[in-house]
């Protein structure tokens, strides 16, 4: 049995059967530092058919790359930061020269580790296969969404869940005395912490919704040693 193609498919087709394909162009690709000059660079949808040898070869080799550079980048960004709440161990980081042009000794912390380093290392400690590990943490994960265009993810260790913004912001709204009081619980309870402040004498929501995610995480570890989960 034949189904009747669709407006959309039947257009696609036709424009590939009846283009003369005069309009692909040259341009260029870097790499190993040269500029090499590529011909045939297609302009146009129908033209994309007819290099890739058919729609649905186009279609999946278009969905392909989308899952590889977009979709797997949230998914990993959300077991990472799943692995981190669940376990209370975080990715390693270090301190990275960033001057600015009022501060030349200025530093910002990134990470020391790729995501792949961290999860090795997490599923290390806590003896976990990749299966256990998703058992562990796939229901905060969730569904990803699909994108062809991907948007920026905010990234490296500053990066702050949502739960501990609206807390951040929380104690901002609440007026001087309730943030400096939080502020100062903070510091008194985790030995090396900083918490900038902005020229106003207060921190942004970035800064104390970190500090929260960094208290999160300390009282995670000392419950799970409690229980004797610590590794």
């Amino acid at each position: 049995m034949t189904w009747p193609e669709n407006k959309q498919s039947l257009s696609l087709r036709l424009s590939a059967q009846t283009c003369s394909f005069t309009n692909m162009k040259d341009g260029t690709t870097s790499t190993l530092g040269v500029d090499v000059p590529v011909s045939g660079i297609p302009t146009s949808v129908a033209e994309l058919i007819e290099a890739a040898g058919g729609e649905q070869i186009l279609i999946d080799k278009v969905n392909g790359w989308a899952i590889a550079h977009n979709t797997n980048t949230e998914a990993r960004g959300r077991i990472t930061d799943a692995l981190e709440e669940v376990t209370g161990e975080s990715r390693k980081t270090k301190q990275k020269a960033s001057p600015t042009k009022s501060d030349p000794n200025n530093t910002i912390e990134v990470y020391d580790e790729s995501e792949q380093t961290y999860t090795d290392r997490v599923c290390a400690l806590k003896s976990w296969t990749r299966e256990q590990m998703w058992d562990a943490v796939g229901a905060k994960v969730g569904t990803v969404p699909y994108k062809l265009v991907g948007e920026p993810r905010a990234g490296g260790p500053g990066r702050v869940g949502k739960e501990d913004a609206k807390k951040a912001e929380t104690l901002l709204n609440g007026g001087d005395k309730m943030w400096q009081t939080a502020v100062q619980l903070l510091l008194q309870k985790n030995p090396g912490l900083e918490i900038p402040l902005q020229e106003n004498g207060q921190p942004t929501v970035e800064t104390l919704a970190n500090a929260i995610k960094v208290n999160r995480i300390r009282q995670q570890k000392e419950a799970d040693a409690e229980l004797g989960l610590a590794a």
